[in-house]
């Protein structure tokens, strides 16, 4: 549907507000309120119920001032976070890639930009506190229980592995606990709920990400939840190389699970591209530090085609352009983590047989070796 009418998915959840906030039902495909052209409200009820909290205490003028500042604020440091962020490669790296950033990201106003904004401000800029991070990721699950994949960042992050896997045991708990609560004493309304998302997630906007490929080559019907376990396993196995093998600093792994996280969201949107670019040129100067510099110009060469090729065939009209470009990105991940996996197990495998190592095979080693851990 084409409209002239900014931030309607804004006004969704302000409707939905208005709803509860007298205490009316807000889960139907013909939500309205007056003086707003609302999309449908498709989160869970305590986003509309904090809505309503807001509603009540600034009115309507002033919790439309509140969500502007925080909208534009969120739009503003991502846009600076995707360019200048420190640790992500160059700028010239990185900017070929807000082509895939359509004017929708900002168009319908979605909520989800001011929690990408906030996940990323807690990475980048309170680095040092990885538990600051488990519980953004934790509150922007309870709005969309899709941020979980943001739990890749402090999974690539440098220490101990289990301490990490206890960090996302911990995330996934409490970002899933509002969304259990919902299922088990939220009756009819959760069917309705889950009703509304099968039509928009599966039916009507799959995206341009994993459910959108499947969407394209009419394999909707797949066991979705396995499907998606098993490419979610292959994307983090190969990030977890390349974070590894690649000797790629602390900055540097939390550009790769920005990324990381992006990918692996199924139903990936416009407005959840921003930060894509620079865990990708992380991944290129990762393997340019194993196979020399040119690989890294290479690869780089091939992100800003990619880019280029999207900006056309969207201006064109559709999707296909932006779904071509998330392919070839996680193809561009898979098989950097096996060239890096390749190359760290040869000088093991040298070593083992009792072969000779020139200096040059155990610099290579030593390169690939993890000394964040």
């Amino acid at each position: 549907m084409h409209t002239r009418h900014w931030f309607a998915d804004y006004e969704a959840v302000a409707c939905a507000s208005q709803h509860a906030l007298h205490g009316e039902a807000f889960y139907s495909l013909h939500l309205a309120c007056p003086m707003m052209r609302a999309a449908v409200y498709v989160y869970p009820p305590i986003v509309a119920q904090v809505g309503a909290y807001l509603l009540g205490v600034f009115g309507g003028s002033g919790a439309a001032a509140l969500y502007g500042a925080c909208f534009w604020g969120a739009v503003s440091f991502l846009l600076w976070a995707a360019i200048r962020g420190h640790g992500g490669g160059s700028a010239r790296a990185r900017a070929p890639f807000l082509a895939l950033i359509s004017g929708s990201a900002v168009f319908w106003g979605n909520i989800a930009v001011i929690a990408h904004g906030a996940i990323a401000a807690a990475a980048l800029v309170l680095e040092a506190q990885p538990w600051a991070l488990i519980v953004a990721i934790a509150v922007a699950a309870t709005i969309k229980p899709v941020f979980l994949t943001y739990l890749a960042i402090p999974l690539l992050a440098p220490g101990r592995f289990w301490r990490r896997v206890f960090r996302c045991g911990v995330g996934v708990v409490l970002g899933l606990l509002p969304t259990v609560l919902f299922m088990v004493f939220g009756g009819a309304s959760f069917f309705e709920w889950q009703a509304l998302l099968h039509h928009f997630v599966l039916d009507t906007t799959p995206g341009v990400g994993f459910l959108g490929w499947l969407s394209f080559a009419n394999l909707n019907d797949l066991g979705l939840g396995m499907a998606w376990a098993a490419f979610a396993a292959l994307l983090v196995g190969a990030s977890l190389i390349i974070a590894e093998k690649g000797d790629v600093s602390r900055r540097g792994r939390i550009w790769l699970g920005l990324t990381v996280a992006t990918l692996l969201n199924p139903r990936l949107m416009s407005e959840d591209l921003f930060l894509l670019g620079p865990g990708l040129v992380v991944a290129a100067e990762a393997l340019g530090a194993a196979a020399g510099p040119i690989t890294t110009r290479g690869l780089n060469g091939f992100y800003g085609a990619v880019c280029c090729l999207t900006a056309l065939l969207t201006l064109a009209g559709g999707r296909l352009g932006q779904q071509l470009a998330i392919a070839a990105f996680v193809i561009a991940l898979l098989v950097i983590g096996g060239v890096l996996s390749v190359r760290a197990w040869r000088p093991r495998r040298g070593g083992d047989t009792g072969c000779h190592t020139s200096p040059q095979i155990l610099t290579e080693g030593s390169q690939g070796r993890d000394t964040g851990t």
